[in-house]
């Protein structure tokens, strides 16, 4: 069972480094960060909020916005009523180049797996559909 664990460990990696090369040859910027665009393109989120769906520490949240704040493709709005609290939002550089995101990394995903037959690839997701049940449960 190592051994399987292992080698979904390898392919999982083998496919963000090509998802990491791909971004940043394309748009300049990181998975990760493409990551937090990716979470913003559908809502608003606070840093802890964000820290949670991309399941990251703060901290480095934190830093990853602050480049991306920098690049001009997020910005803060700050409460009226508590200036200590924030929400995250992608500014219209930030939406153009997360919809880039998206499609970069379903290119990556799509190269990674165009060995296998629809069929195959119908069965692999549906082994991984009960994978990810069965870890669930």
């Amino acid at each position: 069972m190592d051994d399987l664990c292992a080698h979904f460990q390898h392919v999982n990696s083998a496919i963000e480094r090509a998802v990491n090369r791909s971004l940043k040859g394309t748009l300049g910027i990181s998975r990760a960060q493409g990551i937090v665009l990716s979470r913003l393109i559908d809502t608003n989120l606070c840093v802890s909020q964000l820290a949670s769906v991309v399941d990251g520490d703060v901290g480095g949240v934190s830093r990853l916005v602050a480049k991306l704040c920098d690049s001009g493709l997020v910005q803060r709005q700050y409460d009226q009523q508590d200036r200590r609290t924030c929400t995250l939002e992608l500014t219209l550089d930030g939406r153009s180049v997360a919809k880039d995101v998206r499609n970069t990394m379903i290119r990556s995903s799509d190269a990674a797996f165009n060995v296998l037959s629809k069929d195959e690839l119908q069965h692999f997701r549906s082994l991984l559909t009960r994978l990810v049940n069965n870890a669930k449960a």
